[in-house]
């Protein structure tokens, strides 16, 4: 129920700011480039060879005790809530400050996030692949491998491939949760992660030329370890 209020909160924030974006087709269109097919083309790809350890790897994780925590981190993170929240904020406060390259920025991430959504849910119901587990038919593709790495093709266009790693570790650590989950097999998160990442560049390729988002927001993303508490991390800071 949250996350469906959230999508509606999202899509009506996305829909008033079209307004002022008109461009949403032609940037729609764009993604369609020979990068977008080679993403596509490539997960396609990774996918059917995968296929023949899908079994052997859901496998592997059954009783496995050392991924309860971080399985519990990877279903919340691909979930979508922390990057919906944000695309919320970042709307509302360009909105409302009035701000345009946070507007810009929560926007592009919004797009990215739902247009994936909706491409991802009508893959699952037209393939209709059963889940490891069993539950009901819409393995393929993994939802919140797509969802997770909408965040890392959005970051890696807008500010570069290093400060994207922190969020690919995340999304990699979303696809071996849902796995050790039992809810997805390995070819259907090596296709969610290639799906969400075309979507997450194909809305923000574009930003950087006409709206000089990356100028209006400074995003640094830092490791850190508290080796005393066993305790790793990530700390990030946003100056605008």
């Amino acid at each position: 129920m949250k996350k469906s209020c959230l999508c509606l909160a999202l899509a009506l924030f996305s829909l008033n700011a079209q307004a002022e974006r008109p461009q949403f087709w032609r940037q729609l269109e764009s993604g369609f480039d020979s990068t977008g097919w080679s993403l596509l083309g490539g997960g396609a790809l990774a996918a059917a060879i995968a296929t023949r350890w899908d079994a052997s790897v859901v496998n592997s994780f059954a009783g496995d005790a050392h991924l309860v925590g971080w399985r519990d981190l990877g279903n919340f993170w691909g979930g979508g809530l922390p990057m919906g929240v944000f695309a919320l904020g970042a709307m509302g406060y360009g909105t409302f400050a009035p701000n345009e390259g946070w507007q810009t920025e929560g926007v592009s991430l919004t797009e990215g996030l739902l247009v994936n959504g909706a491409v991802s849910m009508a893959m699952k119901y037209a393939i209709g692949r059963t889940r490891p587990d069993e539950s009901d038919k819409t393995s393929f593709p993994s939802g919140h491998t797509s969802t997770a790495f909408v965040m890392v093709g959005h970051v890696a266009n807008l500010y570069g491939n290093l400060q994207a790693l922190p969020f690919a570790a995340l999304g990699v650590l979303t696809g071996l949760s849902r796995m050790a989950s039992h809810k997805h097999f390995l070819s259907d998160t090596l296709f969610g992660a290639s799906l969400g990442y075309f979507w997450g560049r194909t809305f923000a390729k574009d930003l950087q030329p006409h709206t000089g988002s990356t100028q209006a927001l400074d995003l640094h993303v830092n490791p850190w370890c508290e080796l005393s508490q066993r305790t790793c991390g990530f700390a990030s800071q946003v100056h605008f």
